[in-house]
């Protein structure tokens, strides 16, 4: 039976796991997530190997005349 090993991807802030990735999967990949903690933006790249936080705006703006 083969058994398959995760890793926790943490934030870097708080330290709450936010995401597991599997050890040795050779798959790159870039997601968001938001921490459910403490609510900071993560970015996750390369399989889950290096995390990033980052601050996101949404500005909408609206000109009436």
């Amino acid at each position: 039976m083969h058994l398959t090993e995760f890793d926790k991807v943490k934030c870097p802030y708080c330290g709450r796991t936010v995401s597991h990735y599997i050890k040795g999967s050779g798959t790159d990949s870039i997601y968001r997530n938001t921490c459910p903690k403490c609510g900071k933006v993560i970015i996750v790249y390369s399989a889950g190997k290096t995390i990033l936080c980052s601050t996101e705006f949404k500005i909408e703006i609206e000109i009436k005349f």
